[in-house]
């Protein structure tokens, strides 16, 4: 399978559901991803976020030397943002890996990473990574309701005139 690059990518969806509460410290992240080779449809990914992960609980499941580098850097960017951090955390960088939505049973996906972080009085920001294409997101409020806040990202990339009809807006 080739890496995914930029040019391949159409679209990406990020939802994000701050489900924090005085009980748990849990966020959960939907990304949908259409490329080229999703025939217009959306590919789902998903993953569970803990202001306590360590690094050490991603890199378990990285399967290539493409997945090592990416992961070292995305370290190395988290060590970052916590040296110049002056405001404090809402929610501390966070390292994580995706699973496909509703198969956690087939385990995390190589080359799919993310960066989520909060700085108190700032917006949710995440830093994508999927195959060669590398985005970072700022996450806008999309709904409040009393159980959970939710926030996304939607970009759409590329354009292709052969596709007049995509699923799924």
């Amino acid at each position: 399978m080739d890496i995914l690059r930029k040019e391949n990518m159409f679209a990406i969806q990020v939802d994000l559901f701050d489900n924090r509460d005085p009980t748990k410290d849990s966020l959960g992240l939907l990304v949908r991803i259409e490329t080229d080779q999703t025939s217009g449809n959306w590919f789902h990914l998903a993953t569970q976020l803990t202001a306590k992960r360590k690094p050490s609980q991603t890199k378990r499941y990285l399967k290539t030397n493409f997945d090592n580098d990416l992961f070292n850097t995305f370290k190395s960017q988290r060590e970052d943002l916590q040296l110049t951090n002056k405001v404090g955390w809402d929610f501390t960088p966070v390292i994580t890996t995706f699973y496909e939505k509703n198969n956690k049973a087939k385990a995390n996906l190589p080359s799919l990473m993310g960066l989520v972080w909060k700085e108190k009085g700032d917006d949710w920001h995440l830093l994508m990574n999927v195959g060669y294409y590398q985005e970072v997101l700022k996450l806008e409020p999309k709904q409040n309701n009393f159980q959970k806040k939710i926030y996304y990202a939607f970009e759409r990339y590329q354009y292709n005139d052969e596709i007049s009809f995509r699923r799924g807006f």
